[in-house]
């Protein structure tokens, strides 16, 4: 199933995406939140993930490409809103 892109906010310096944030809300009291930051000592990407259910993460996910946190953090959001609607269809009744 495929959903709406994502809209990244990016933060650049010297050329590097040091930062990058997408905020999505679903309804009105659903929020779903990314941030990407970049640890320059170790020249990776953390991904940090804010929201309900399987999307919220304890510990950040580390990619070695912003496009890889990216593609991930897509993953996420994808599988949260396939459960998101599965739930939702199990409360329409069928005719």
């Amino acid at each position: 199933m495929q959903f709406k892109g994502l809209d990244w906010n990016d933060s650049f310096s010297d050329n590097v995406i040091i930062a990058s944030n997408c905020i999505i809300k679903v309804y009105s009291s659903i929020k779903i939140e990314f941030r990407i930051a970049y640890d320059k000592e170790e020249n990776k990407y953390s991904l940090y993930s804010f929201g309900q259910g399987s999307v919220r993460r304890l510990m950040p996910d580390v990619f070695a490409t912003v496009d890889e946190a990216k593609s991930a953090a897509y993953k996420f959001y994808s599988n949260e809103m396939c459960r998101m609607k599965k739930a939702i269809d199990s409360f329409l009744i069928e005719e």
